[in-house]
């Protein structure tokens, strides 16, 4: 199909007066599967024909995304969903930890914002612990560099400790 088809398509869906969101999130998921090559125009297509901001494009494509992966399909919404992908990737969980914050939050009729904060509230303090261990690690790596100590390493050792460190000052 032609990228303005699809997108028309698309629009069609949510012209509907009742529509589903997860009809509308499964079809934008399906788009960008099948049109890999041509995600700028087709975002660009669909936050036009929807009057959707980019990022509420993308909630729908990566609400569908966590439903692909999970298989876990209950009353939650689109926006479980969608923030639920984005705390997936904050906070590096496992797809089975998805699936698990996806049954609780259902048992427990959790609303969107709830969902995040028990998310945060159990996986912030390791995430701030492993930042301070970098932050170690960058300091005593910045520390050792001073020292005469790294001239007993070959040439070629320095260099690679020297890049790694240089790069990890790029994360920091």
């Amino acid at each position: 199909m032609e990228l303005i088809e699809v997108v028309e398509s698309i629009g069609r869906l949510k012209d509907k007066a009742e529509y589903d969101k997860w009809v509308l999130a499964e079809a934008v998921y399906d788009a960008y599967q099948e049109l890999p090559n041509y995600e700028k125009g087709l975002t660009s297509g669909l936050c036009e024909r929807l009057s959707y901001t980019t990022t509420q494009v993308y909630n729908l494509k990566h609400a569908q995304e966590i439903l692909f992966r999970t298989r876990f399909l209950n009353t939650l919404s689109v926006s479980h969903y969608a923030r639920l992908y984005r705390l997936q990737k904050e906070f590096e969980l496992s797809d089975e930890n998805v699936l698990e914050y996806l049954e609780l939050a259902h048992e427990e009729n959790w609303s969107v914002s709830k969902l995040a904060q028990e998310v945060n509230n159990n996986h912030a303090e390791q995430n701030h612990k492993e930042e301070r261990l970098f932050k170690s690690l960058l300091k005593n790596m910045r520390s050792y560099w001073q020292t005469e100590h790294i001239t007993r390493f070959s040439k070629e050792t320095r260099a690679i400790f020297y890049d790694l460190m240089r790069e990890m000052e790029d994360e920091d």
